[in-house]
């Protein structure tokens, strides 16, 4: 999962991969978690809006 983090953290936040590999391994656990909440609500936005 590390390097999907780093992938979105670099689309969507222009963050290097170095910068993302400083971080400390409970920054990185806090936004693999957001991004989990992020897909699960675009998950759910898409099967409202197919309805």
């Amino acid at each position: 999962m590390d390097t999907y983090a780093a992938y979105y953290c670099f689309v969507n936040f222009g963050m290097t991969p170095r910068q993302y590999d400083v971080l400390d391994d409970r920054e990185k656990l806090l936004i693999i978690g957001f991004i989990e909440v992020y897909l699960d609500a675009q998950k759910k936005a898409q099967e409202e809006a197919r309805r």
